[in-house]
Formats: structure tokens, C-alpha cells, sequence
């Protein structure tokens, strides 16, 4: 096992690998339950968990109780070869359910993102740099 110099306890599977982290939070506990199965190595991983509190997009606390408001891994350019702590993050369900395989500028003009005020002002500033450095897929 990798540990993480996260405070508090806990662990998560990464690609097989039972990797564990420290945790110091219900949020964060709720985002080591969060299955890995993009090949994010253990070290990106933990820094994405210890960075990501909250859903990159819409800024919910993480609650497993609820699927939408459980975490999930995101990549915000729609390339699961892009594994860099630039692309890869956290975001609950259902900003990722909505969002799926739409490229960032395109999905935030959607209902979805209107309904709930996320723009691109409101996303977490991982997200943000790629509006902000035009790294858009497809574009």
C-alpha cells in the first residue's frame, strides 16, 4: 500500500491496487470510496482527492447517500489517454452523467448547466484553464 499525506484514514482500488490514503473529512472519505478505473496512478490520484473537495462543476459537498452527489472521476477533456493533473478530476455523478462525452464550452450552454447557474466563471479553476487556454476538444 502508497499512503498519501492526507490527514486521517482510509483506502480506495486504483487500477487493482489497494491504495491507501489519509483523510480528514466526511467529503473526503466520500471520494476514497470512489472507484479508479482509468489507470490514474496511486501519487495523481491522491493529489486530485486532496485537491478536489467539492464537484469541480457544480460544487457539491460529495454525499455517498445520494448517486448524484457521490464522486467520480472526470476527465475534463473527453480523452481518457490525457491522464495529467490538468485533465483528470472529481465531480459528482450527476454533472458527469450530463456532462458525458460533450466538450466543456459546449456542455456548459446546456439546460442542465443553466438550470443549476454553472458557467464558466462558477467551475473550479482546473476546469476553467482549459476555456481560458482553449484546449477544447474538437475545436
Amino acid at each position: 500500500m502508497t499512503s498519501a499525506g492526507i490527514t486521517g484514514g482510509g483506502h480506495f482500488l486504483n487500477g487493482g491496487h489497494v491504495f491507501s490514503v489519509r483523510i480528514d473529512s466526511p467529503a473526503m472519505a466520500a471520494h476514497i470510496a470512489t472507484r479508479n478505473q482509468w489507470g490514474i496512478p496511486p501519487a495523481l490520484a491522491a493529489a486530485v482527492i486532496e485537491r478536489d473537495t467539492v464537484c469541480i462543476y457544480c460544487g457539491v459537498t460529495f454525499d455517498r447517500a445520494t448517486r448524484a452527489t457521490a464522486p467520480s472521476w472526470e476527465h475534463i477533456v473527453n480523452d481518457e489517454t490525457i491522464i495529467t493533473p490538468e485533465n483528470i478530476a472529481l465531480c459528482c455523478i450527476g454533472c458527469n452523467a450530463s456532462k458525458g462525452g460533450k466538450p466543456l464550452a459546449d456542455w456548459l450552454a446546456t439546460p442542465y448547466c443553466q438550470r443549476r447557474g454553472i458557467t464558466a466563471a462558477t467551475i473550479a479553476p482546473v476546469a476553467r484553464s482549459h476555456l481560458a487556454t482553449g484546449k477544447l476538444e474538437g475545436r
